[in-house]
């Protein structure tokens, strides 16, 4: 290598040309020499590369397919290329590296550490991170190239090895797997971290990781007193629903509880310590807590301490939580201490000094720049070409034709004819059919398909779907659908899918119809051994077609809407009064699951009444938003968009609803987001966040309002960020990498986004994962060894990784800390996955008090999807409940699944199974057969001390189980859930029963021989109900027994309102492929269970009354089921 005192051009016949002084070039004008010198800081080779720089501008005659580049390197040395314009930066790299590999391997470096810069033409300093750019596109001052390494790169490299660890994927061998839309994805989802850096807190209980307690909302919300109005609205409709929930409802509830706080004579203990590190405290109880906040509650216990401290320098902590009772609200709206007092326990809170607290949640770093951001920050400021603008689609006056120049890779279908059927739709709703001639497979030839719609009138949700059937020479409703493809008809950037396109198609699913085709996802069959269709859509040559913007459809609204107001006039509405024909119809059509089955004439009839829908029952928007009539014509739709512009605000339920499979339009749901990001806290957002990542599935393009507002919501908030982590990071193991849809990589990215916002808690993220990979190394290795031996060499194993398992945030719940792991206490259950059980103790401080210890189950080789949909479920119905002043007692634990097959479970302490107490029991013929006073006997043992009854524990005991049984008897009841033996039933040592594992759902009942091993709805025994009546043999009769069966009812009817939402939930969630939800005949089910065509109040509860008593009646049968699962599970 050596030092260049000159320079070399290549004309047209690759002569070359010397140029080496200043008389050989023009002079040259307007550089600043002094940023030049100040970038190469070498003024003899900045002088000839001037003389360059003009000869090279000044010249037309010389071929410029190559240059003879200067490459500045790392050591000093200059080295010259000959390199052809086509070349990428990043290929030139790859050259250059190849070139000078020997002094590379002497100093270590590797190509990744080093970017090219230079000067621009501008005189400014170019960093060239933008390696996928040609030569010819580098905007270039000199042929000259100088060689640097990155100052960021550590910083970069560190940052990637994380996340790579986090998503399950290095990121060098993502990024090669991207398309062009996933790489815009990315680019956006680095803006949603740049927004929500700037939205979120990052300081004392504002900060965004501060874990505030759950608040509770205010009762009936959504229930109002009847309008003044003379027409009827939604309120309206809510109100003769639920009447005995009037305007004060929350009042009365705390008046309620109040009563059963004085009867109890409990209240608030507080904790205090004389300074943080100190293990010894004391506390004090405040009985005096109604309408005080926590403010209140930290001066009322200083006082009866006599501690002259600050109030204003402490918060209060729950004791044995990571989690804070600070807001400025009563304290009866913070969950916890609600349920506690709700289940007659005291709740214990600890005085914190907040600068210790405050300095655990330090403001987070400024959010790294990575590589491919500076890259599209040069491509932006320096673009490649400039291309023509596109042309309107609406500009095209002409009806929808396409033809299909061809069909090949058909051979197995030689014997038979076949035919295309071409459905154009808008989502699933049908706009035209056509169908080609059958034909034989090899006489096939191009067909021109005319549709009946106008090419304006296309909406930017169509889609075109491809059906190859083989004809049947009986009737055309027994030909046979062979093989299908969907595509959309514009693409990400909205552009038509104009030209010439090759596809291949894919094999449809077992049974299914026309309506089930559509609403699977869009994109050609990756694998091109399938059956090939060569179709030719309109086009303008030389220039993409794209779909009006906004500011289009809105200016063609507004000329629309014009005309219509005269024969709007024209037409008078009659008004929706109480007992019309007109509310009727509304109420029935706003119980309408699918739009697709409407009738023209409702059609018709919901269009014509849209500004009243708008105006008095803004919820239906769900049934509008799915009326075929609504996609048929431009005009219309743009009307209808709109429309959503000044829609009244939407519910929680109804925003997630629209995000189904159902609405595929951009603008719909984009709406339905920007509601939903307007009403719902970050408490619902955890409660609903497993629902809008199934719905992730449903979103055309990558880039889309709900993966923004995804990951936005997560990086302002900790507790939402943990879940989406993990419920992301579950779903990459279930995606393949041939998915049309490109599903796994659009995942990857939001994880990742999520990980370059949270850098401040990126390590305690990967340290959860390393640790999850390290239990399923560990979890793989005992299944080796007998059951004998196998915890004994868990132990063993755990000895050399207990650093790398203890002292972390629980991956379950980042509200919860993993001390020391207690090895002694790590075992192999016996079951035939052989999980592992393991114990940490809790490292909060007095966590004696309440839990000392957290204990995890970690299976390797279930599938816990459905368990973990079961208990969100639940954890829904509880919150409605909530809202109802209904509180059950459920004990809904944390089940997360953490990749195909693997996942932990929390593991409930202090309680046994109904089989385990069953087996304990001393009384002759338990073990096989169950005493009817059973139950109630060991509820009664453990209220007792010293042979001496404590007669106030053992009534809240009971109260805990009877409403806790009503609350699962009614949430199994509805889901349909099955295979209830002993021992998915547990005890709590405070008397909550509980429900566990989930394997059967939705009515699917365990057979034996073909019989069903459960013969009711769900389980209610006399053992329990011997309980409910405190112990009494005639229990049927009681009063106890007619208070827990109208609880029962009550329950059921809040469910049976909200009965639309969980339908709608269960449709959604079939995406997630679980074996007993994957059918319109599995949700079939839960439309019976929820009564979801009966609307009349006392028929409902008749019914449910019916379905209970004939539980209770036929109780016998579940005696004898858990008789014989008693026999074959003895030991």
């Amino acid at each position: 290598m050596r030092r260049r005192r000159g320079l070399t051009l290549l004309d047209e016949s690759k002569k070359k040309v010397p140029v080496n002084s200043l008389d050989d070039l023009p002079s040259h004008n307007g550089f600043s020499m002094s940023e030049i010198n100040d970038a190469l800081n070498d003024h003899n080779l900045v002088e000839h590369h001037i003389l360059w720089a003009n000869y090279l501008s000044n010249q037309t005659g010389y071929f410029k397919s190559s240059i003879n580049l200067d490459i500045y390197l790392p050591n000093g040395y200059i080295f010259a290329l000959l390199s052809p314009l086509h070349w990428t930066l990043k290929y030139l790299k790859e050259q250059l590296f190849k070139y000078v590999k020997s002094w590379i391997e002497e100093q270590g470096i590797e190509p990744d550490d080093y970017i090219f810069s230079s000067v621009g033409d501008n005189g400014e300093l170019l960093e060239l991170y933008d390696e996928e750019r040609s030569l010819d596109a580098v905007h270039m001052f000199l042929p000259f190239l100088i060689l640097v390494k990155r100052n960021d790169f550590a910083q970069e490299t560190e940052l990637n090895e994380k996340i790579g660890l986090i998503i399950d994927e290095p990121l060098k061998q993502l990024e090669p797997k991207l398309n062009p839309e996933l790489k815009n994805f990315r680019l956006e989802l680095f803006e949603s971290i740049k927004r929500a850096d700037d939205e979120r807190g990052t300081s004392g209980t504002f900060h965004y990781a501060f874990p505030e307690e759950t608040i509770l909302p205010n009762i009936a919300d959504r229930v109002f007193s009847p309008n003044i109005h003379s027409e009827v609205h939604e309120e309206d409709v809510e109100f003769w629903w639920y009447p005995s929930l009037p305007s004060d409802a929350d009042q009365k509830a705390m008046q309620a509880l109040k009563k059963k706080v004085e009867r109890s004579r409990i209240g608030i203990e507080v904790w205090y310590r004389e300074n943080e590190e100190s293990e010894q405290g004391i506390s004090v109880g405040i009985k005096e807590i109604f309408d005080k906040t926590p403010s209140d509650i930290i001066r009322c216990a200083l006082n009866m301490l006599g501690k002259r401290d600050n109030p204003a320098e402490f918060i209060l902590q729950v004791v044995g939580r990571n989690a804070f009772v600070t807001l400025h609200k009563p304290i009866l709206k913070f969950e916890y201490i609600r349920s506690c007092f709700e289940n007659y326990r005291e709740p214990k809170l600890l005085l914190r000094r907040k600068n210790v607290i405050f300095a655990q949640f330090p403001p987070p770093p400024e959010v790294f720049t990575p590589s491919y951001i500076r890259a599209d920050e040069f491509s932006r400021k320096y673009p490649c070409t400039t291309k023509l603008k596109p042309a309107c689609f609406w500009d095209l006056d002409q009806v929808l034709s396409i033809i299909i120049r061809g069909i090949s890779n058909i051979q197995e279908y030689d014997s038979v004819k076949l035919y295309v059927k071409t459905i154009l739709a808008a989502g699933r709703h049908i706009l035209d059919s056509q169908d080609t001639a059958p034909v034989a497979s090899n006489s096939f030839r191009q067909a021109a398909i005319n549709f009946n719609v106008y090419m304006k009138d296309v909406p930017e949700s169509a889609q075109m779907c491809f059906l190859l059937y083989s004809a049947s020479k009986k009737s055309s409703a027994d030909d046979e659908m062979l093989a299908y493809m969907n595509v959309r008809l514009f693409d990400w950037k909205n552009m038509f899918c104009q030209g010439k396109n090759t596809f291949y198609l894919r094999p449809p699913p077992k049974g299914a119809d026309v309506a089930s085709i559509l609403l699977l996802p869009c994109g050609s069959n990756i694998c091109h051994n399938s059956v090939r269709l060569e179709v030719e859509f309109p086009e303008v040559p030389g220039r993409e077609l794209e779909f009006p913007d906004w500011e289009i459809i809105e200016k063609f609204s507004q000329f629309t809407r014009c005309r219509q107001v005269e024969e709007e006039e024209n037409n008078v509405l009659e008004p929706i009064l109480r007992d019309s024909d007109v509310l009727e119809k509304f109420l029935k059509l706003r119980n309408e699951l699918d739009g697709s089955k409407l009738t023209i004439d409702d059609q018709n009839f919901l269009w014509d009444y849209r500004l009243k829908i708008q105006e008095l029952f803004p919820q239906m928007i769900l049934i509008l938003a799915d009326t075929p009539l609504v996609y048929s014509c431009r005009e219309k739709l743009c009307e209808f968009y709109n429309l959503l512009n000044t829609w009244p605000q939407l519910y929680v339920d109804t925003a997630i609803e629209l995000l189904d499979a159902r609405f595929s339009d951009r603008y719909v749901r984009a709406f339905a987001v920007r509601h939903l990001d307007k009403i719902i806290d970050n408490d619902q957002m955890q409660l609903y966040l497993l629902a809008l990542v199934q719905c992730l599935r449903y979103e055309p393009y990558a880039t889309s309002p709900l993966a923004d507002m995804l990951v936005r919501r997560a990086l302002m908030d900790y507790k939402v960020g943990h879940t989406f982590l993990w419920l992301m990071r579950s779903e990459l193991a279930l995606f393949s990498e041939d998915d049309p849809m490109c599903l796994k990589y659009r995942f990857a990215l939001m994880c990742e986004a999520y990980c370059r916002g949270n850098a401040l808690y990126l390590n305690s993220m990967t340290k959860q994962v390393m640790m999850v990979n390290k239990l399923t190394e560990l979890s793989t290795l005992v299944k080796a060894f007998s059951k004998e031996v196998s915890s004994k060499k868990l132990q063993a194993e755990l000895v050399d990784c207990v650093s790398g398992m203890q002292n972390m945030q629980s991956p379950l719940n980042p509200c919860e800390c993993l001390g020391e792991i207690d090895i002694s206490a790590c075992k192999v259950l016996g079951s035939a996955k052989m999980p592992l059980r393991l114990r940490w103790k809790n490292p909060e401080p007095f966590s004696q008090l309440t839990n000392p210890v957290h204990e995890i189950i970690f299976k390797n080789g279930d599938d816990l999807r459905q368990d973990m949909l079961t208990l969100q479920v639940m954890r829904i119905m509880d919150a409605k409940w909530k809202n109802y002043n209904m509180d059950y007692c459920l004990t809904v634990y944390e089940v997360l699944p953490m990749g195909e097959n693997i996942g932990m479970i929390h593991v409930v302490q202090n309680c046994a199974t109904i089989f385990q107490i069953q087996c304990a029991s001393t009384q002759l013929g338990s073990t096989f057969s169950m005493d009817q006073q059973l139950i109630n006997k060991h509820i009664y043992d453990l209220c007792t001390q010293d042979k001496v009854l404590n007669s106030k524990k053992y009534m809240e005991c009971v109260d805990r189980f009877s409403f806790s049984l009503a609350g699962y008897c009614v949430a199994t009841y509805v889901l349909g859930i099955r295979d209830r033996h002993q021992d998915n039933l547990m005890l709590a040592n405070d008397g909550r029963l509980f429900h566990i594992d989930f394997g059967h759902i939705l009515g699917h009942n365990k057979k034996k021989l073909g019989i069903n091993r459960e013969r009711t709805d769900f389980i209610l025994t006399d053992h329990f109900l011997c309980v409910v009546s405190h112990g009494k043999d005639d229990f049927k009769g009681s009063y106890m027994f007619k208070t827990f069966r109208e609880s029962c009812a009550q329950g059921y009817l809040v469910l049976h309102y909200h009965r639309r939402f969980f339908l709608a939930l269960f449709k959604m969630m079939r995406c997630m492929g679980l074996p007993e939800l994957q059918r319109d005949e599995d949700i079939e089910y839960m439309y019976t269970s929820l009564q979801y065509e009966k609307v009349e109040r006392q028929s409902i509860l008749n019914s449910f009354f019916e379905v209970f008593d004939g539980v209770v009646k036929h109780d016998w049968s579940t005696t004898v089921n858990w008789f014989f699962h008693s026999v074959k599970h003895h030991k």
